[in-house]
Parts: structure tokens; C-alpha cells; sequence
């Protein structure tokens, strides 16, 4: 953990991460990212309810994470 994050904020964080990299990436070399992460789809998923960007636009759409 970090210290001064909740976890949420940890997981909405590493959500926008990840989601920046699945839609900037190719998907066989996401698909390695993502490996790396247990539970990647459920922050990507998390990270989306909690607030980041439905839409993606760049890196600036992930400021609110």
C-alpha cells in the first residue's frame, strides 16, 4: 500500500494505468501487460465505475484518476 491512498484510490489509479495501456497498446503486447497484473480486468473495471473516463481521448482524459 501507499501511504496517504486508500485502496481505492490505488485501484482506481492502476485501473486508468491499465485501461491507458489496453487502448494504446497491440493486444497480443497488452495481453502481456496484463498477465503481469492479477486481477487487471477487475481494476480496469473498478477504475471505470470510480470515475475515470468512459471515453479515451489521450492521457490528459485520465487527470480525474
Amino acid at each position: 500500500m501507499v501511504p496517504g491512498l486508500t485502496p481505492t484510490q490505488v485501484a482506481q489509479g492502476m485501473g486508468g494505468i491499465l485501461y491507458y495501456a489496453q487502448r494504446s497498446m497491440q493486444p497480443g503486447d497488452f495481453s502481456k501487460v496484463k498477465s503481469s497484473f492479477p486481477g487487471s480486468d477487475a481494476m480496469i473495471n473498478q477504475g471505470t465505475r470510480l470515475g475515470m473516463p468512459s471515453e479515451f481521448v489521450g492521457r490528459t482524459s485520465l487527470a480525474g484518476s
